[in-house]
């Protein structure tokens, strides 16, 4: 969809009677207001081949639209990787009449990668889009340089021109709610102090309005991204993410999670209700969580490589869990299989760093690369607070397991959501959790086959249907409570399917929502569900 200019709109109201115009001007006021602000609610800066990179740079470099946006993601890399060719390839050409053998060469970069001091010495770089932009090299046409014009692909606009443009457009996200932010390892070595410079244009524009930070950047370039907390406060910021990795295995962490990362996570503790973070395999946060401290913390997620039992990765989670027991509300954990590392402890949930009781738990998420022996009674501890329960991993569970667990809810009755992955989706599972969980609203299934198979012949409907829409049609769930039913596609063809869904549907009279769609329309779609 084109911009509609303000003239056209204009054009519009002259065919309609005045009166009319201005009895309706409040109400479509409001509505024009609602829809700009869909319309604009997210934007993307990418690769300058993206189209929505260049459609960014043109429609937010008006104030009164950049506003309307709230959701960016920011992936600068390309940007930055232009940038830098173009200084390279500026200084190669300056001193090739001259050449000597300490002359600049294409690979010495290493000198300008980031460090602690860049931290301080950005500060001091000239403000303003215009000096800024004059630091960096050559045009697109000169980056590439004569002979490779015709062979590499040039960008649509200029590296410094998108830089100048892309200044101004940060400067205008002045009611940004959500920031994200992606640094790939291998872009970290385009980074320097001016190129980050764009992030301080950012910082000050957004301070009183952001409330969801998510960074997926190398632990080396923090120093260059994270905004100085005794200059700018996040003053609303809620919800951080950090999926964090080194650009070079040689970086010593310690050093930047206490003089960068925490400092900013103290500044901004008063506000934090969610963390996540997202570790990579080589990446040692446990100085972080033995240190940290956010006394309002809700939800805390975490995502981690499988290690040895003693990696302090893990045991530093017990002093983090002791220090926040009291207040979490929300737990999510996600554990990978590595090369040297599979899931193979079924103890793993039995050791002291995951035995910390939280009393107000109340939602669990855990993701496993298979199932533990130890995970029922993990689970099981937080019963009588428990309102949504997640469990996901490549081993399903089967009825009898399943049944076990949701035995144990029954005395309390506080169970809203259950998401679990099963072998089998029968009859007989429905029962199970309808008598032992009588108040569950939502019910999220990943199935893999329906049982019982095979055919019996119906006589209402005159011809053979499958033995499980015979079976379900001697049991209906009248006094269950659940509203919402979500389950895999069903790997049938259509016209079995199609009865399977029927007969759900007649079974549960009380749920309204069946994998997002209604009653009737989840019987009438074809869609592959």
């Amino acid at each position: 969809m084109v911009d509609i200019p303000y003239d056209v709109w204009k054009h519009v109201t002259d065919f309609l009677p005045s009166d009319d115009v201005k009895n309706l001007l409040t109400i479509n006021h409001a509505l024009f207001n609602i829809a700009m602000d869909e319309r604009y609610k997210s934007s993307l800066f990418g690769s300058l081949f993206h189209p929505s990179t260049l459609l960014s740079l043109r429609r937010l470099s008006d104030p009164q639209v950049a506003n309307r946006v709230r959701v960016f993601k920011f992936i600068p890399g390309h940007l930055f990787r232009l940038l830098k060719e173009g200084e390279e390839s500026a200084s190669l050409q300056a001193s090739a009449p001259s050449s000597t053998p300490g002359s600049t060469s294409l690979g010495s970069h290493s000198s300008e990668q980031p460090s602690g001091s860049n931290r301080s010495r950005r500060r001091h770089v000239i403000r303003g889009a215009t000096s800024s932009t004059q630091r960096f090299g050559l045009s697109t046409s000169g980056t590439t340089g004569r002979s490779m014009g015709s062979i590499i692909k040039q960008p649509p606009i200029a590296p410094d021109q998108a830089l100048e443009q892309l200044t101004i457009v940060m400067a205008n996200l002045t009611s940004l709610i959500t920031l994200q932010v992606e640094i790939r390892g291998e872009e970290h070595y385009y980074m320097a102090d001016s190129k980050a410079l764009i992030f301080d244009f950012t910082w000050p524009a957004i301070a009183s309005s952001l409330r969801n930070l998510e960074l997926r950047i190398p632990m080396e370039d923090m120093v260059l991204v994270l905004p100085d907390h005794k200059e700018t406060a996040l003053t609303r910021l809620e919800s951080l993410y950090l999926r964090i990795i080194r650009a070079s295995l040689s970086t010593a962490e310690q050093p930047i999670i206490l003089d960068i990362l925490l400092p900013f996570l103290t500044a901004h503790r008063a506000s934090l209700r969610s963390l996540t973070l997202d570790i990579a395999e080589q990446t040692d946060l446990s100085v972080f969580l033995l240190t940290a401290h956010l006394p309002h913390l809700r939800e805390f997620k975490l995502k981690i490589p499988l290690a040895s039992p003693t990696d302090r990765r893990f045991t530093a989670l017990q002093s983090f869990f002791r220090s926040h027991r009291t207040q979490l509300t929300a737990f999510d954990i996600e554990l990978l299989a590595t090369f040297t590392h599979q899931f193979a402890d079924q103890t793993f949930f039995d050791q002291d760093h995951f035995t910390t009781y939280r009393p107000k738990l109340q939602h669990l998420s855990i993701t496993t690369p298979s199932h533990s022996a130890s995970m029922k009674a993990y689970i099981l501890q937080f019963r009588w607070t428990l309102v949504s329960l997640r469990v996901h991993n490549s081993h399903r569970w089967s009825l009898e397991l399943l049944r076990t667990l949701v035995e144990a809810f029954l005395p309390t009755g506080t169970l809203k959501r259950l998401d679990v992955a099963v072998f089998e989706f029968s009859p007989e599972l429905l029962v199970a959790l309808a008598i032992n969980l009588p108040n569950l609203d939502v019910l999220s299934l990943d199935i893999e086959s329906v049982i019982p198979q095979g055919t019996t012949y119906s006589t209402s409907e005159a011809q053979d249907v499958p033995q499980f829409c015979h079976v379900m049609g001697d049991v209906v769930f009248s006094q269950w409570q659940l509203k919402t039913l979500i389950t895999t596609p069903l790997h049938v063809v259509h016209a079995v399917r199609a009865l399977y869904k029927k007969a759900v549907v007649r079974s549960l009279p009380n749920v309204t929502n069946f994998s997002g769609m209604g009653r009737k329309a989840y019987l009438e779609t074809p869609v592959f569900i």
